[in-house]
């Protein structure tokens, strides 16, 4: 349990520092305490992996509606459905790409 509380933590702190800098324009606050209770359930490290893949899974479909004329650049895209989908990915095979992406280093 002690690896889920400091995943949500620093989850809760990492996406509660882009609600603080963009005073809630970037990212809403429900955003900020969704990725702490995914980091309680997925725990440490694979939380480091459900943030990248939400951030990077929501760039594709961002740029995606964007280029099909759905949405328009300035238009705010919710973020919890993509932060939904990087725990839920991350839960399945965290490890899995942890493992992968070091061994790209080491």
């Amino acid at each position: 349990m002690k690896s889920g509380v400091m995943a949500g933590a620093l989850g809760f702190v990492f996406l509660g520092l882009i609600y603080i800098l963009t005073r809630g324009r970037g990212m809403g606050f429900g955003d900020v305490k969704l990725i702490f209770v995914i980091g309680l359930i997925i725990g440490w490290p694979n939380i480091i992996p459900a943030v990248f893949l939400s951030f990077f899974i929501g760039a594709i479909i961002g740029l995606a509606l964007v280029g099909i004329g759905r949405k328009n650049i300035k238009e705010a895209l919710p973020f919890g459905p993509f932060l939904f989908l990087g725990g839920l990915i991350s839960a399945l095979w965290g490890a899995q790409i942890i493992n992968w992406y070091l061994s790209l280093f080491f």
